[in-house]
């Protein structure tokens, strides 16, 4: 039997004009189809994607944000929506779709899947970080020459206010810009005191520094 795997797709751009919702929304249900534990996320324009009464006959683009209802049928019960982004497109939770799924061990009652969270809780849903106590033990360890460079999953651990960012107050750290670029992270997410570096940057950080350790 394969084992299940943990997805989280996150999404940004608007449901019509490109190929990126409905693109995404397929690689959805086919993930959950072969049975892996997979949610959602939804920010920036992303969040129009579940915005309820839709009509694109306008524009002569297919209507696939009816298939959103279905979701719940194939067992995806944690959708996020950032609450920043609805209030920053004149949005409410009652503008989009009323999602829900089905509890088996509650006699089929029908439960909401849409969680509204804040920018900072979805970037602790996201983060890679929490997963194990890397980051800790790296932050805890750190003399004050040393410099922390998050990559990959670990950029999410320096979005501000978020969990992480306790960890590493005070502390020189820098994240991997294509990185950051690649989760849809801004640098004006960041915590403050955070920097930005490339990929020759990352070269230039690492002939600087007579150590490298490496936390997996």
């Amino acid at each position: 039997m394969s084992e299940t795997k943990k997805f989280l797709f996150f999404n940004r751009k608007a449901p019509y004009g490109t190929i990126y919702a409905w693109e995404s929304l397929e690689v959805v249900l086919i993930s959950a189809a072969f049975e892996q534990d997979v949610s959602l996320a939804f920010m920036d324009d992303g969040v129009y994607q579940l915005v309820k009464g839709q009509d694109t006959a306008g524009i002569g683009m297919k209507n696939f944000s009816p298939t959103y209802a279905a979701l719940g049928d194939y067992e995806i019960t944690k959708i996020y929506v950032e609450k920043e982004s609805l209030e920053e497109r004149g949005l409410t939770l009652d503008d989009l779709q009323h999602l829900v799924w089905e509890d088996e061990d509650e006699d089929y009652a029908e439960k909401d899947s849409i969680r509204l969270v804040s920018r900072a809780e979805l970037g602790d849903v996201m983060a890679g970080p929490y997963e194990n106590s890397n980051l800790n033990t790296a932050s805890s360890i750190m003399k004050s020459d040393d410099i922390l460079l998050l990559i990959e999953d670990g950029v999410y651990g320096a979005v501000k206010s978020g969990k992480a960012s306790a960890m590493i107050a005070g502390q020189k750290v820098s994240v991997l810009g294509p990185d950051l670029a690649a989760r849809g992270i801004s640098e004006d997410k960041l915590a403050d005191g955070v920097g930005v570096i490339d990929y020759a940057g990352f070269v230039d950080l690492v002939e600087s520094n007579d150590k490298v350790q490496s936390w997996l």
